[in-house]
């Protein structure tokens, strides 16, 4: 637990820090970008559960499709 308490307070750390940022503009979209992303691992990792992804959109959106040509291809 103690390890998980580290991280979070370094990507904490890494916030504020973009207070120094904020001046310069393609710094600061390039700041954004990856924050987002690196604060959707962090709750991901200190809550342990295992939040929505990729894959998971496109099982929404391609998996009914990928079954029935799947079926439609099997030999019985």
């Amino acid at each position: 637990m103690i390890e998980k308490l580290i991280i979070g307070s370094l990507i904490v750390l890494l916030y504020f820090d973009y207070q120094l940022i904020k001046q310069d503009s393609r710094s600061k979209k390039i700041y954004l970008m990856l924050s987002i992303p690196a604060g959707y691992m962090l709750y991901a990792y200190l809550t342990g559960r295992s939040l929505p992804n990729l894959d998971d959109g496109f099982q929404v959106i391609v998996g009914p499709m990928a079954e029935a040509i799947t079926s439609w291809l099997q030999v019985k």
